[in-house]
């Protein structure tokens, strides 16, 4: 039989923007169901790059990245099953002494080494003419499918009714005011708040009601290379716009590199031959790991909204709908701290 149950808060989705929406709203004490449609972590953001700095070139990026990077710390107590510390940016000389005064009162730590300084330390990383490293030890990167396991545990101690395998399909909808959603299975759960937080996917779910959400869809390859070393520090390229993140022995990234998308689930197409051949020459060009070897690669959805902002807001169309979206590829630094936001703006 169809389950029918009340709730006084829904979210749609468990990637980075719903679990940090459900533990905010637990300390406003809401009886909240979360819903994913997966069984285990495996939609967005588990394929994400993993990175969480503040070295942002938008103000209200850097801005949501230091709040989420505090929120994500006072969870976690620096695990270092999840959490690498340390951030560097390879830039040229003029740009890091620019970039160091527009960030040095957000990121206290931050400095400026010298090639030769940052290829001392991290004898694997290969510096070129006028070329520095934008150093912050307190920046970070994460395991994100790590990340939101231990989420989804602590959700569940927290009292939160976190309900995977459970495909949102259609929004309970009366008199422009939403009064619940319905799955795949049939089952209607009712509440006058929802928040949709289910990334590549909203916009689906509000097609389906005639809503238009101004966004686009792509896809974003990731990369996962094995190498001869345990102790590495996340690395930012600006030169050659490429993002990598330690893991053990692992060493995962990308180039800035992507292929639009109708739906979300279109993203998660292995990367092509040319994204291949670019990902090896970005390594080439820039690690010299004694060995090494590509073991892996994946791709995943993000959706990006027209002005490049990240959307939490109410939907002007539906009251008591609520959305966060256009996280734009950059959900570990923008969905902790925009949930934190967005159950502010529910409880004012």
């Amino acid at each position: 039989m169809p389950v029918e149950e009340e709730y006084e808060l829904i979210i749609v989705g468990a990637g980075v923007a719903g679990v940090f929406t459900g533990y905010f709203a637990t300390e406003k004490k809401f009886k909240t169901l979360l819903l994913e449609k997966d069984r285990s972590p495996d939609g967005a953001t588990p394929r994400s790059g993993g990175v969480v700095t503040r070295m942002m070139d938008n103000p209200l990026d850097s801005e949501l990245a230091a709040e989420s990077i505090e929120i994500i710390r006072g969870f976690l107590r620096s695990d270092s099953e999840i959490i690498n510390d340390g951030y560097i940016s390879i830039e040229d000389e003029d740009d890091a002494e620019r970039d160091l005064e527009k960030f040095k009162e957000l990121i206290p730590d931050i400095e400026i080494m010298d090639a030769a300084e940052v290829m001392s330390r991290w004898s694997y990383i290969k510096l070129y003419h006028d070329e520095v490293g934008l150093y912050s030890p307190s920046d970070l990167t994460l395991n994100p499918f790590k990340l939101l396991k231990y989420m989804w545990n602590r959700l569940m101690d927290r009292g939160v009714d976190l309900q995977p395998g459970k495909r949102v399909t259609r929004l309970i909808i009366k008199e422009n005011r939403v009064r619940g959603v319905e799955t795949h299975e049939g089952d209607r759960y009712y509440s006058d708040k929802v928040v949709l937080a289910s990334g590549p996917w909203n916009r689906e779910i509000l097609k389906s009601h005639g809503i238009d959400l101004n966004v686009w869809l792509i896809g974003v390859p990731i990369f996962k290379f094995e190498v001869d070393r345990t102790k590495m520090v996340g690395v930012w390229d600006e030169n050659i716009y490429s993002y990598w993140r330690p893991e053990n022995s692992h060493w995962i990234g990308g180039v800035y590199d992507s292929f639009p998308i109708e739906k979300a689930d279109d993203g998660f197409r292995k990367p092509d031959d040319e994204a291949v051949k670019r990902i090896l020459e970005g390594f080439r060009y820039r690690f010299k790991f004694s060995q090494w070897r590509l073991i892996d690669s994946w791709s995943g959805p993000i959706s990006i909204s027209h002005d490049y902002k990240p959307i939490c807001r109410e939907i002007d169309e539906v009251r008591g709908l609520y959305i966060i979206d256009g996280l734009g590829g950059r959900g570990l630094m923008r969905g902790p701290a925009l949930a934190k936001k967005l159950i502010e703006r529910i409880i004012s």
